[in-house]
């Protein structure tokens, strides 16, 4: 005997929702789906506050949005690009854009020196600023491939709260750095408008070949397994970040094989700076946070996802200005656990807390800046030793 089953409005909009997001979830690359499924492959699975099914469901929405976004541009059925045929079409771009820019080197520095400045407003003399354009990266400098593993066997702790403090500022770094990372591929799609004209007048040519690479690049992130000797485009630029010692104010300090590279990086340096305020006074603690914390292994995850959260939060503060983004990564960095994660759960479920918590929060944060401590709370984190590396 049938039974006729009523549903209302509502219910058959989340049926339907869910079929849509079963759907979209199949269409991703077999081995995208596979890390979401095992969520300890993703670069933030350290963070409990992603064990909860509301954010990984959150996660989920991210990685379908940015797929289909990345896919609109292609006409042709992504589903059977080759890999290796597509790997093989980025080198041949970069090294046609590469013989371009040689002869105009010089000028496409100190255009991305000038367009770091116009997007920033970082006191003087607070650090130093190096960009350079160059043949190869350096594959023996030490940045670190593999996170370290957290051992509290010998870890010689007194009591949990301090395994407890370790845990949670691991979990705020690891958050931090993929943040910066989505931030720099965020602010240089907006910052177009500050070189594309000037770059048009040094090569006619080259706006175009930049937007082909990077879409290309895109794409490759998604339906590439990345490792990290794939010669995946993101190896093509090395970034330093050295914060102060006694002897010498912070420096960021960037080499690229491209311009486009060379100005994301710069832009990553900035808020890799700034979030170098959330590291933990004392600099054993610091170190051992960016050990575990802080990995080459992470960044593709981190590419993925990076846009979709730092636009989720970031993009709710009214009238965000890059000048103020900085002291805003600097301010949200120094938030405490509890805090900090609040305003990323909130955001992420699209609250009207969330909005009001990072609203209220930044204000704070641009008031601070009126009283230009930049430089002195950034001595407090000096070490002759504490270097930043990312490739």
């Amino acid at each position: 005997m049938k039974k006729n089953i009523l549903i209302n409005e509502a219910q058959e909009k989340f049926i339907l929702e869910a079929m849509r997001h079963h759907d979209a979830l199949s269409n991703l690359p077999k081995h995208i789906l596979s890390d979401l499924n095992n969520s300890n492959a993703l670069s933030i699975s350290d963070c409990e506050v992603f064990y909860n099914p509301l954010l990984k469901r959150y996660i989920e929405h991210a990685v379908i949005k940015r797929f289909e976004d990345i896919t609109k541009y292609f006409l042709d059925d992504i589903s059977n690009v080759n890999k290796d045929e597509l790997s093989n079409k980025i080198t041949k771009l970069i090294e046609r854009i590469i013989k371009k820019e040689k002869p105009i080197r010089a000028q496409l520095e100190t255009l991305c020196f000038n367009v770091l400045t116009e997007l920033f407003d970082i006191p003087e003399d607070t650090f130093e600023y190096e960009c350079h354009l160059v043949d190869g990266t350096d594959d023996n400098r030490s940045a670190q491939v593999h996170p370290e593993p957290i051992n509290y066997d010998d870890s010689n702790f007194e009591e949990y709260s301090e395994a407890n403090v370790l845990s949670q500022e691991i979990q705020k770094r690891r958050f931090m750095n993929l943040l910066c990372i989505g931030g720099s591929m965020c602010i240089y799609d907006k910052a177009r408008d500050l070189y594309l004209s000037k770059v048009f007048e040094l090569d006619e040519e080259l706006p175009h070949l930049y937007s082909r690479l990077m879409k290309l690049n895109e794409l490759f992130l998604f339906i590439s397994r990345i490792k990290i000797r794939d010669g995946f485009l993101q190896q093509g630029g090395y970034v330093e970040v050295r914060l102060p010692s006694e002897n010498r104010i912070a420096q960021v300090n960037v080499n690229a094989i491209i311009f486009p590279i060379l100005l994301t990086e710069s832009i990553r340096g900035m808020l890799e700076l700034s979030a170098s305020f959330g590291l933990p006074d004392g600099s054993d603690l610091s170190i051992k946070v960016m050990k575990i914390a802080d990995s080459l292994e992470y960044e593709p995850w981190d590419m993925r996802l990076g846009p979709s959260f730092f636009t989720t939060i970031f993009s709710k503060i009214n009238e965000l200005d890059t000048k103020d983004l900085p002291f805003i990564f600097k301010g949200f960095s120094e938030e405490d656990y509890d805090t900090f994660f609040e305003v990323v759960k909130e955001c992420c479920v699209n609250s009207k807390k969330g909005e009001d918590l990072i609203n209220k929060l930044s204000l704070g944060y641009i008031h601070d800046k009126e009283y230009n401590d930049f430089e002195d709370n950034l001595m407090r984190k000096q070490n002759n030793n504490l270097l930043l590396n990312n490739q």
